[in-house]
């Protein structure tokens, strides 16, 4: 095997071994975040009647398992924005880009928020039946 022939296996190798330790990080991050936010919706469960699957599923979906800057910096997994009351109260907020979130101390204040907002408001009546139903 000439020269060229061993640069261009050794490059192909590299890149296989970085894409299956990518692979590997992924699959990593997306089971802790499943197990870290069981625990949240067993919790919401109790109290909302809301089927945890659905909790995880939607927190995932939204804030792209917890890796999302909102998630991140103002641990909103749900995107969820500020109301008037919630600005006037002076509660804390994050602006990403021209947008501007309510920002949470934890995941959980951001599921239970979630729970409390499809749970008492009537345009999410549906949404907060088949949740619970999973």
């Amino acid at each position: 095997m000439d020269k060229t022939w061993k640069i261009i296996l050794s490059i192909v190798t590299i890149m296989v071994v970085i894409k299956l330790y990518v692979a590997i990080q992924e699959r990593f991050a997306k089971e802790t975040f499943r197990k870290r936010m069981n625990r949240i919706a067993r919790r919401i469960e109790k109290e909302y009647g809301i089927n945890p699957r659905i909790i995880i599923i939607q927190s995932a979906h939204e804030s792209d398992f917890g890796r999302s800057r909102l998630a991140k910096e103002g641990n909103n997994l749900f995107g969820i924005k500020p109301s008037l009351e919630w600005k006037r109260a002076g509660k804390p907020t994050i602006k990403i880009g021209k947008i501007e979130y309510k920002r949470y101390y934890s995941w959980e204040d951001s599921a239970i928020d979630w729970a409390n907002l499809i749970s008492m408001t009537k345009r999410y009546e549906k949404a907060y039946k088949f949740a619970q139903m999973g």
